[in-house]
């Protein structure tokens, strides 16, 4: 199969050089305030979290229902995450613990839709952040910092055979999601949720 065979088939409409370029293209689109779902493997989101409160709030309070899944802050894999982007020991933790506060927090202001985390106990997963139709993967390499990683851009195709990397990506995690072996919801998540 030819390259552009392929990229039609899967419908990989664009690669960035780093997180930050995705960043600067889907961040924006919480603007509209009517993303429906929004779904990510990521770690604490500290960026995103500072610059896009306001936008998840009114997104949430218009139905948008957002699942994070991020490694358990206190696995030895955040330990070893942080030794391999020469990080602060605890600054990855910190971030993530971070994030659940945060979700606690916008899910009490929120009347509509919710925001649910889950814990993975697992080596670092691909960066994944889903959007509606748009879907943006990554991997997490050694010594570089995340946000300086290639990222993938797939979109949902008109029909089943079409987005095949879409639909491969998006399976991928519900199937991840779902996996009471290697997730699990937040104790203090569960409490205040």
């Amino acid at each position: 199969v030819h390259m552009k065979d392929n990229t039609n088939y899967l419908k990989l409409e664009k690669i960035f050089k780093t997180r930050a370029e995705k960043n600067a293209e889907s961040d924006p689109k919480l603007e509209r305030h009517n993303v429906k779902q929004l779904d990510g493997i990521a770690f604490g989101l500290t960026a995103f979290r500072c610059n896009r409160e306001k936008d998840v709030l009114e997104n949430l309070h218009n139905g948008m229902n957002m699942r994070l899944l991020v490694m358990n802050p206190n696995s030895d894999f955040v330990k070893q995450r942080e030794r391999e982007e020469n990080e602060e020991p605890g600054r990855i933790s910190a971030s993530i613990q971070k994030l659940v506060k945060w979700a606690i927090e916008l899910n009490q202001k929120s009347d509509k839709g919710k925001i649910e985390i889950k814990y993975y106990n697992s080596m670092t997963l691909d960066f994944y952040w889903r959007m509606d139709d748009e879907l943006y993967i990554g991997p997490y390499l050694f010594d570089v910092v995340s946000q300086q990683t290639i990222t993938y851009k797939f979109v949902r195709g008109k029909s089943k055979n079409d987005g095949r990397g879409f639909n491969m990506y998006t399976n991928y995690f519900e199937s991840l999601w779902n996996n009471k072996k290697l997730c699990c919801y937040p104790k203090e998540f569960l409490e205040k949720n």
